[in-house]
């Protein structure tokens, strides 16, 4: 297992292909602008860390997923709930706190006859709760 979130694993076998690419984090700090009233040069001073984020790309194929259609409309459960859960990559936590989905990007890449859904790639964007 490649590691999880919440109940969604990722992971490849020779019966179980869902897995992520292209992750990418992103950590940024809160910082406010004071601009002095003698007209002086405006300093910045540092307020606290800002929410992480991490983005990446999975990858979903019929041939290896139980239902590809029931897991995209779980995600979307999940963005529209605000469910928030563990992220673990490995066999460690990520970040500091629990996860939320605040965006997912569905790619329907094979779809056959009555909409069977054969391969789907979704870019999902998670930030710290």
């Amino acid at each position: 297992m490649i590691g999880y979130w919440g109940y969604l694993q990722f992971e490849t076998n020779d019966d179980w292909l869902q897995y992520p690419e292209k992750i990418e984090r992103t950590v940024k700090g809160r910082w406010k602008t004071v601009y002095p009233a003698d007209g002086g040069r405006p300093r910045r001073i540092f307020q606290g860390a800002d929410v992480g984020t991490i983005t990446f790309t999975m990858h979903l194929d019929q041939r290896f997923n139980s239902n590809i259609r029931d897991l995209l409309a779980q995600i979307t459960i999940w963005v529209n709930t605000g469910y928030a859960q563990e992220l673990v990559i490995g066999t460690k936590p990520f970040g500091w706190n629990k996860w939320v989905c605040v965006k997912a990007v569905e790619k329907f890449r094979d779809v056959l006859h009555h909409g069977v859904i054969m391969a789907a790639d979704v870019e999902v964007t998670l930030e710290e709760y």
